[in-house]
């Protein structure tokens, strides 16, 4: 069976076109610009305010898979199959029944979060699976009683707990899932046994934390080191280093908080921060045009405020000004830039130059007492959208772009299939009836003309000549064109210089066939079609694939939300009878883990949605789905656990009444 699902799941993600967005300065692009620097020695590539934003994780993953000859994609979804079976190896090893592992192991590899956003360059694949693979690694930690394994699985735990530090700037939720699994082996095991039997394992637990702690260390630490010997900045991610924290923290505290809720530093207040610091001056010229520019991306979320940039934007806006100001010539030159900005930013707070609010150091948005139980409503939302598992149709990806760019991203990312209707290969001749050499030129700018090749037609003439017509000029020509707008043209050009306009949209004149022209120019288009590299068309079975990964998909999004109710009643159950419920001990903790990994990135997302941006979506709640199919398998599995223990104590009881009333 879980080879079958193996068989399955590499059947249908394999080979899977990718969406190249080669233009996405700050997602997509940016990690495969790390990829390409890192594969030419580099390292991360020249610094700007870009380099060193997000951690560098999926540009090393792929490339290394560049070295091992195979693309990301493909390496993405072998980590994410090998956390998948990681996972159901420990949750067998802690009492998960074989059918219930082999659902929760199909349930994972085909989890929704993974099918949805047209299969993006970006870090959902490895940032589920480096979660998932902490979390079962932990587990199997706690609950392993062999000293050696129990190393093994702590060190493991540290590792891909790095990885994922390395992977996305986030880490509350899971070490708040950390802490829970922790929290709730104690307490089950202070209530079961003695307190200073439980107190006598300070031992294993010091070892196995020291050892998961050496772990993440010997992950991270590299990264770190190179960044400081490369870019001067010893630092996962510049979002993360304590001076940009501290100066976005001073920015945030100056004035009263914005009414919308969404501006974290308002226009207001930072112009009274140009007057004051001394250090910000040369960015001022800069602001009104960055600023500008940003402000059209959270409109939605202001209408009332056209001019103010709106929640996590503000941060990027803010770099992208400092960087135009001369500041980010280097991360030594940034880092110092705003630990002074902080600096004097807070001494002018602290001698009340500027009316300021409670020092902070932090890019996290400040939630008042006041609007904190407005994020009740948001979190129950979050909550709902997690559980119930939307996301996005599961259709074709299709990119667009210069060939070249995405023939690099095929290549290395994944395989990427271009539209269609992209470009067209047009192939065919032209003849002068009078003996005169035709030519073509290009004056139409909407026409993207590339790969033009022209000889002299002597086939053509040859032709003529047998049907009696003598000492015509030809040539041939082919191209690859693309219209920028509906309709371009090329001009086919007369001795007398004379112009004649030839339409290339596939609408009107572009077809095979004759070229409508005036005497004694003709013409004949022998190929117009649509141009698409072998390696850039759609694969086989593509359509198949989509369909099985859509209705699977679609299956989990109504089973999962129905079996976590049945997890709950299991939850429940447990707890109301956990002295006879011992040997499910383990996978109530695993339950209970995954439960706090939901709650808490729901709730993390409602903050930054009431604050931020509107991030109630499958893009920051996904990282979650895999948690809610873990809780609701293993929460359903232990209610039928305990269900077929009544049931059979309750056969044995009437079995051995039975037997009394015989006697």
């Amino acid at each position: 069976l879980i080879t079958a699902i193996i068989f399955l799941y590499i059947f249908v993600v394999a080979g899977n076109p990718i969406t190249a967005l080669v233009n996405a300065a700050h997602d997509d692009a940016l990690f495969f610009s790390g990829l390409e620097n890192i594969l030419s020695g580099e390292w991360l590539g020249q610094y700007n305010n870009r380099t060193l934003v997000k951690g560098p994780m999926l540009s090393i993953i792929g490339a290394l898979s560049a070295v091992f000859g195979v693309t990301a994609k493909t390496t993405e979804v072998l980590i994410y199959l090998a956390a998948a079976g990681t996972l159901c190896f420990i949750a067998r090893r802690i009492g998960l029944p074989f059918v219930a592992a082999a659902i929760l192991f199909a349930f994972i590899l085909f989890n929704p979060y993974l099918y949805s956003g047209g299969n993006r360059y970006l870090r959902d694949f490895l940032y589920s699976a480096f979660a998932i693979l902490t979390v079962a690694l932990a587990m199997g930690t706690i609950c392993t009683a062999n000293k050696r394994a129990g190393s093994r699985l702590a060190a493991g735990m540290g590792i891909f707990a790095g990885c994922a530090f390395l992977t996305r700037e986030e880490d509350i939720w899971i070490a708040a899932t950390l802490a829970t699994l922790f929290a709730v082996t104690v307490l089950i095991a202070v209530v079961r046994k003695r307190f200073l039997d439980v107190l006598g394992k300070w031992r294993t637990v010091t070892l196995r934390f020291f050892i998961a702690s050496g772990a993440f260390a010997a992950i991270v630490s590299p990264v770190v080191l190179m960044n400081h010997f490369v870019y001067g900045n010893a630092v996962v991610s510049e979002f993360r280093s304590s001076e940009f924290r501290a100066a976005m923290g001073a920015l945030a505290r100056v004035g009263d908080i914005h009414p919308s809720g969404y501006v974290p530093v308002p226009q207001s207040a930072l112009e009274a921060v140009f007057k004051v610091a001394p250090v910000s001056a040369g960015i001022k010229g800069h602001w009104q045009r960055v600023g500008a520019n940003w402000s059209s991306h959270g409109a939605d979320l202001i209408p009332a405020y056209p001019h103010e940039v709106a929640g996590g934007w503000f941060t990027w806006a803010f770099r992208d000004a400092v960087a135009l100001a001369g500041h980010h010539s280097s991360a030594s030159a940034a880092r110092d830039f705003y630990a002074q900005l902080a600096k004097e930013v807070n001494a002018a707070c602290d001698e009340g130059i500027l009316k300021c609010r409670r020092e902070r150091s932090s890019l996290a948005p400040e939630l008042t007492v006041d609007r904190s139980l407005s994020l009740i409503a948001p979190s129950w939302d979050a909550l709902r959208h997690t559980v119930s598992l939307k996301s996005d149709q599961v259709v074709p990806a299709r990119s667009q772009g210069e060939t070249s760019a995405l023939m690099r991203w095929n290549q290395l990312i994944g395989p990427v299939v271009v539209e269609p209707s992209a470009e067209f290969l047009i192939s065919g001749w032209f003849a002068n009836l009078k003996g005169y050499q035709p030519a073509i030129v290009v004056t139409d700018s909407s026409a993207r003309i590339r790969d033009l090749s022209i000889r002299i037609g002597a086939d053509v003439a040859a032709y003529f000549e047998a049907r009696g017509i003598k000492g015509i000029g030809a040539l041939r020509f082919s191209m690859i064109a693309k219209c920028a707008v509906d309709d371009c043209t090329i001009s086919v050009v007369s001795p007398d210089g004379a112009q004649q306009a030839i339409s290339l949209n596939p609408l009107t004149q572009g077809q095979p066939g004759q070229i409508a022209l005036r005497s004694p120019l003709v013409g004949y288009f022998e190929v117009f079609k649509p141009h698409i590299q072998t390696t850039l068309s759609p694969r086989p079975l593509e359509t198949t694939k989509l369909a099985i990964a859509s209705s699977i998909v679609q299956f989990e999004q109504v089973a999962i939300p129905i079996l976590v109710i049945t997890a709950t009643m299991g939850m429940f159950m447990y707890l109301m009878r956990w002295r006879l419920h011992q040997r499910y001990d383990w996978l109530f903790v695993l339950a209970a883990g995954s439960a706090t990994a939901v709650i808490v990135r729901s709730v993390i997302i409602a903050y930054i949605d009431i604050t931020s941006w509107r991030a109630i979506n499958v893009g920051y709640l996904g990282p979650a789905y895999g948690f809610v199919i873990i809780y609701a398998i293993v929460g359903t599995s232990i209610l039928m656990s305990i269900l077929r223990d009544q049931r059979l104590g309750s056969l044995s009881r009437a079995a051995a009444q039975s037997s009394k009333t015989s006697v």
